[in-house]
């Protein structure tokens, strides 16, 4: 993948755009930037950064007519904030500090500048700053030439004394240059102000490099109608192009300096934060403060606010779409995939599009990294593997298509694997109801292959599919029921001339007369139910039909967040993971009910009472119940497909190991099967390969869990089975020599 492809999806992205108000200001000052530093009380340092941009800060402050105050996002709200007066207090405070002088190598290059108002002085002491030989030539005995308008002498004239003090610059007062050919110079600017000569030069001029065109000669001010924050401007540009000139002889200036950053108009509709009323206070340096306060810097931080990841990296969708292309194009020998977590860390909730004005897709690009990672052979094994073996797991054994047996399927119902393996007695109950109001229904057990499209396996998502298709196909092309969002939203991607609908819409249809509230509880929206909000209100109203009051979350419908578990990011980053599970439990004191096996799990397993709908409709969980450990959602699959065939169900394997709850729990979040620890001991202990510890005689083994290599700590018991004291992990394999030695 190309890295114009991954930038694309977020091109339209403007949170890091210059903010309207700076982006009007003819002098590119920072605004957010320097009321920041007046917020901190950080006069000397914003006077700087302003004195950079403006070159002659008390004269700026004191004329500006403010294009800064008039493109102000709050003062759609209330007022714009008072930028011109926080310019003229900083200068005022500042009047003291002194211009900092580098020690600059003399340039090449004599200038000559016709005119000494505002844009003349501008170019000259930008170029006399970088050490260049500059002459102003003003035909009046005083240098201003506007300003002697607009101000007293006294509040300009020691300002640019004191700006111009050291420089290696010449004012030749009382001359009239009528002719260029009596300047020895290799660059001139000509800034006569207004209805002063141009020597003819106007026409043909460029308009964004203000070059002539005479090799060398620039002009630019009053003489060409602008006002005198613009001439000033005019001045700094030319000090640019003239610099380019006498270094490459070219006279189309620098783009940068001309070029005016665009201003999205979403920017106006994103919402500003409302602000405590700004007390009343006597003194200035409080009120300044409390006014700079009053600006929010105008960035948009929609998705940032709503996405964990963003948050936990300190990156904003441009940066990360960067990290991203940065981990494509690796350096052999000096860089490395080095974002992999970062990548591999997005849910894939979708909510950063959601949110975005313009729908920037962040998390269409990471998913488009992963696509190329997996291309590449680059994906780390640890992320993805215990999920395609439980994908494989939903997808093997016999009868994952069950048809009704009445000669026609008329639906067919897709519960999805995670609520096969969670909770297989409530898929067993809601397919017995289903078959009694409507007998002509099938269902699929297996998976809809989304495991493999998180990792970035295309080619794993379409083998899964060409599966999928076959066998709609086979049961005659029936309407299809959704128990997950999930799965709906990708089946409507898979195959999108099917008939769909929510399980819950369809069980409205057979819902008796409602009783009145008899609890509360809050209700968490599933990522995936975004994008049919249809599900959500079916779910809503039957809560409501079995007299439960619904009490609504801050983020909800179309701005629900992920539970945590979206995008299989827990093997990448189980610290993220388990922090956006916990800050969903803490939204509401009350108990959760959800429409995802995935959320029910999630919630349950951080303590939180939690159930699901179907729970409310057809079973018996009071919410205290924890999920399943990993290897009895294995057995519940094939449990669950042994009921639905008349099938004999599967004996649960007895285990020669003992172990205690904690440990159970350790093992789920390592990703670890109770089965496989028990064959990495066996295997241990039939092989001779352990170690006896002397400390208190236990026995330690090893052996390869997928692409983990797990370590176990046990005790052998009398009656031929073991009590396991402690199981580790680690994402490395052990490879044995070639003298069997490892």
């Amino acid at each position: 993948m190309r890295a114009e492809e991954l930038n694309a999806y977020t091109a339209n992205c403007f949170r890091d755009d210059q903010p309207p108000c700076a982006a009007a200001c003819p002098l590119r000052v920072d605004v957010p930037q320097l009321l920041e530093r007046i917020q901190k009380n950080r006069l000397s340092s914003a006077y700087r950064a302003y004195r950079n941009k403006v070159l002659f800060p008390g004269i700026v402050a004191a004329i500006c007519p403010g294009y800064c105050q008039d493109a102000c996002v709050r003062g759609r709200r209330d007022r714009p904030v008072a930028v011109g007066w926080l310019e003229q207090y900083l200068s005022a405070s500042c009047v003291g500090v002194k211009p900092e002088r580098f020690r600059i190598a003399k340039k090449e290059g004599r200038i000559a500048v016709v005119g000494g108002g505002l844009s003349g002085l501008g170019c000259a002491l930008q170029l006399a700053q970088r050490n260049y030989s500059v002459t102003v030539y003003e035909q009046s005995d005083r240098l201003g030439g506007s300003l002697r308008r607009l101000l007293a002498e006294d509040q300009y004239l020691p300002e640019i004394q004191a700006a111009f003090e050291t420089l290696p610059c010449t004012f030749v007062l009382g001359q009239r240059i009528t002719d260029l050919s009596q300047l020895e110079a290799d660059g001139i600017y000509i800034a006569t102000g207004v209805g002063g000569d141009t020597f003819g030069l106007e026409a043909g001029m460029d308009r964004q490099s203000l070059g002539s065109t005479q090799l060398g000669v620039f002009l630019g001010g009053a003489c060409l109608g602008a006002d005198p924050i613009h001439a000033l401007e005019h001045g700094i540009r030319v000090s640019h192009s003239i610099e380019k000139y006498l270094k490459t002889g070219l006279m189309d200036g620098m783009p940068e300096t001309y070029q005016v950053p665009p201003v999205n108009p979403h920017i106006y509709t994103i919402g500003l934060p409302e602000l405590p009323q700004s007390s009343c206070t006597e003194h200035e340096a409080e009120r300044a403060v409390q006014e700079a306060q009053r600006c929010t810097g105008c960035r948009c931080t929609l998705c940032y606010d709503g996405c964990e990841l963003m948050q936990f990296y300190n990156r904003a969708p441009r940066r990360i779409v960067m990290d991203a292309v940065s981990s494509l194009q690796p350096v052999k020998q000096l860089t490395s995939r080095i974002n992999s977590r970062l990548i591999y860390g997005c849910n894939q909730c979708g909510l950063c599009k959601e949110l975005c004005p313009e729908h920037t897709d962040t998390g269409g690009a990471i998913l488009e990294t992963r696509r190329q990672f997996h291309r590449d052979g680059a994906i780390p094994p640890a992320f993805y593997d215990y999920w395609r073996r439980d994908m494989d797991h939903a997808m093997g054994g016999q009868s994952y298509l069950l048809q009704p047996g009445t000669g026609e399927t008329r639906y067919l119902l897709v519960p999805g694997c995670q609520l096969c393996a969670s909770a297989p007695e409530l898929v067993r109950e809601t397919y017995d109801r289903l078959r009694k109001e409507v007998p002509e229904t099938g269902i699929w057990l297996g998976c809809c292959g989304l495991p493999a499209r998180w990792a970035g396996d295309e080619g794993r998502f379409e083998a899964v599919w060409e599966v999928l298709r076959r066998d709609w196909e086979s049961a005659g092309r029936p309407a299809l029921l959704f128990a997950c969002t999930s799965c709906q939203k990708t089946f409507g991607e898979q195959l999108p001339q099917t008939q769909r609908q929510s399980l819950y819409e369809f069980l409205l249809a057979f819902n008796h007369a409602a009783i009145p509230p008899q609890e509360q509880a809050a209700l968490f929206d599933p990522c995936a139910s975004r994008y049919d909000p249809k599900v959500g209100d079916s779910v809503r109203r039957l809560l409501a039909h079995h007299g439960i009051q619904i009490h609504e979350l801050s983020h909800s419908g179309t701005q629900a967040q992920c539970c945590g578990f979206g995008g299989h990011i827990y093997p990448s980053n189980q610290a993220l993971a388990l922090a956006i599970a916990a800050k969903r439990t803490v939204e509401s004191t009350l108990p959760y009910v959800v429409y995802c096996a995935n959320c029910r799990d999630v919630f349950s397993t951080a303590g939180k009472e939690c159930r699901h709908v179907l729970d409310v409709l057809f079973g018996d969980n009071d919410g205290s119940q924890k999920p399943p450990h990993l290897g009895q959602r294995r057995y519940n699959r094939t449990l669950l497909r042994a009921w639905m065939t008349g099938g004999t169900p599967p004996e649960e394997q007895i285990s020669r190991m003992e172990l205690s709850e904690a440990l159970l729990d350790k093992l789920d979040r390592l990703l670890l099967r109770r089965e496989e620890v028990e064959a990495i001991l066996l295997a241990g202990e039939a092989s001779g390969q352990t170690i006896r510890s002397k400390t208190d005689g236990s026995f330690t083994t090893y052996g390869p869990a997928g692409v983990l290599t797990c370590w176990v700590v046990y005790h052998p018991l009398s009656d031929g089975c073991y009590r396991v004291e402690n199981v580790y992990a680690h994402r490395f394999a052990i490879e044995s020599g070639g003298n069997g030695s490892s």
